[in-house]
């Protein structure tokens, strides 16, 4: 048998394997002990680790004048990749939007687009994950009664 063509196979065992250890390199060298004959051989790889979602909202709450445009975003940290969907969370049902990003663009919104929406991160790794991010619409016509209230109350 040929001394550069032979094949070990060597296991390794990582006992506590986590999140932090992923795209880490490994490396493996053999060294026979004998420099003159045999050179060391040196293989490497990085490590992949695969875990399930954690999603975190990057502010918990999000305000918009009406017929502006409201932006909400979640942070999602997975290994593999995840798939990001929108819903918003109503009195009925969820209603999912069709969107398949971290953030969440709504152009031109009105008081009826105001509540609470749902990021959900599921990368097929137990448990999907979810965050909330509420979403306030401020409408010009409450602001003039608004004022209007105030100025009465102190007028009398």
């Amino acid at each position: 048998m040929d001394a550069e063509t032979s094949t070990v196979a060597v296991n390794l065992l990582i006992p506590s394997l986590t999140k932090w250890d992923n795209g880490a390199n490994i490396s493996c060298v053999s060294d026979q002990g004998f420099p003159d004959t045999v050179r060391p051989k040196a293989a490497w790889t990085s490590l992949v680790v695969y875990y399930p979602p954690v999603v975190t909202p990057d502010y918990p709450s999000a305000r918009a004048a009406e017929g502006q445009s409201a932006q909400l975003s979640c942070h999602v940290n997975s290994s593999p990749v995840t798939h990001v969907t929108w819903a918003r969370l109503t009195n009925v049902k969820p209603t999912d939007i069709a969107h398949s990003s971290d953030v969440l663009h709504l152009r031109n919104v009105s008081r009826t687009d105001a509540g609470l929406y749902e990021c959900r991160a599921d990368n097929g790794i137990k448990p999907a994950a979810a965050a909330t991010v509420m979403l306030d619409v401020t409408c010009q016509l409450l602001c003039i009664l608004d004022k209007a209230l105030k100025q009465s109350i102190t007028s009398r």
